[in-house]
């Protein structure tokens, strides 16, 4: 078990959890942490990447459908026009 004085490790993006992972992974090998508590970190460092990655999906998507609703929508007659143009090329 970690001791209650252990400071919050900064988990912002998956660098830190890679950080975090490796801190982790060299506290077992050296006795530090018991593995049952690596296990734990491990697992959560997983769901913390999913939500991670979730988050930054949404941001994306919003960003994109900003970006779609700012262009004009296409007219038909322009799209058609523009058809005609290519067929006749």
């Amino acid at each position: 078990m970690l001791p209650t004085t252990a400071p919050d490790a900064r988990l912002r993006g998956a660098g830190d959890v890679v950080k975090l992972l490796a801190e982790t992974i060299n506290q077992v090998r050296r006795g530090e942490i018991d593995p049952k508590v690596a296990n734990a970190v491990g697992f959560l460092s997983a769901l913390l990447l999913k939500a991670i990655g979730a988050t930054e999906t949404e941001s994306r998507l919003a960003a994109m459908e900003a970006a779609v609703r700012v262009q004009p929508a296409m007219s038909e007659s322009h799209f058609d026009e523009n058809r005609e143009r290519h067929m006749d090329g």
